[in-house]
């Protein structure tokens, strides 16, 4: 059991009690269920002051002390959680991908949680599922240009063509160290969901990669703007990309995306 109290007003919540009682005296940190919850995700990403306890009630320290234990077992950036960054300037695949491990008692809530953490609101429906998990992914794309939100892995592959959003969360696992190559905020691109599919605005994202450019043999991609650089042994990383098939003069869809990494080519 967790249990989490504020101090002070409630517009100032200044500092954060957090009290582990699974936390042996001589325990890891990293064996407590706060980092396997969902909602606890924003428990400790919130508070710039957190003071730690383990289940004798004995302080074992600070948010701030145990800032880079915190980051290691999370994977989420000591600056972000020093707040000395915003979270708005990190890729929304880095963000979902801290979750992607986080279990709730109620399926819907793997999605709710997430709310805070991108600045959306939106109705909570209970009973709905999964649908909960693709309502989160078409707000996320009507606030920003960002797609990174599509450079997910599924756990399972069943089909040759897959949907552009993932099934759950948890498909954002290997995602933790999704950068963007360019700034999602100040792309002037129009991207938006239409009772057809993904519509997108910029042709510049659809790549023609068959040097050919004969209509049988021609391949595209989707340029997601993104790269990982654990995908190049060089470090420097590689321009993400979504294989296309066209099946209209104006429609292509997605291929689908094998393990452990979907197909990539470079977007140059």
């Amino acid at each position: 059991m967790v249990t989490l109290e504020w101090i002070g007003p409630r517009p100032e919540r200044k500092v954060c009690y957090a009290y582990l009682s699974d936390w042996a005296v001589d325990g890891p940190l990293e064996g407590c269920r706060w980092f396997t919850r969902g909602w606890t995700l924003q428990e400790l990403m919130a508070p710039k002051t957190i003071k730690l306890f383990d289940k004798n009630w004995v302080l074992r320290g600070t948010k701030s002390d145990l800032c880079n234990t915190l980051s290691r077992i999370t994977l989420i950036d000591a600056a972000i959680l020093k707040h000395e960054t915003s979270l708005s300037s990190l890729s929304v695949a880095k963000r979902l991908s801290w979750a992607s491990k986080r279990e709730t008692s109620r399926l819907e809530d793997r999605a709710y949680h997430l709310l805070g953490i991108f600045d959306i609101a939106m109705p909570l429906v209970y009973g709905e599922g999964t649908n909960a998990f693709y309502r989160l992914q078409e707000e996320i794309l009507r606030s920003t240009c960002d797609l990174s939100l599509l450079a997910w892995t599924p756990t399972k592959i069943d089909a040759d063509y897959c949907g552009f959003f993932a099934t759950s969360v948890t498909d954002f696992e290997k995602c933790h160290n999704m950068g963007l190559v360019t700034d999602a905020l100040l792309d002037d691109g129009d991207i938006h969901l239409t009772s057809k599919g993904l519509k997108i605005g910029v042709p510049e994202y659809i790549l023609e990669v068959d040097e050919t450019k004969t209509a049988k043999s021609s391949q595209y991609v989707l340029n997601l703007n993104c790269m990982d650089p654990e995908l190049k042994e060089d470090g420097k990383g590689d321009f993400l990309t979504i294989p296309m098939r066209k099946i209209g003069p104006k429609y292509l869809c997605s291929g689908s995306r094998p393990s452990p990494y979907f197909q990539r080519q470079r977007a140059i």
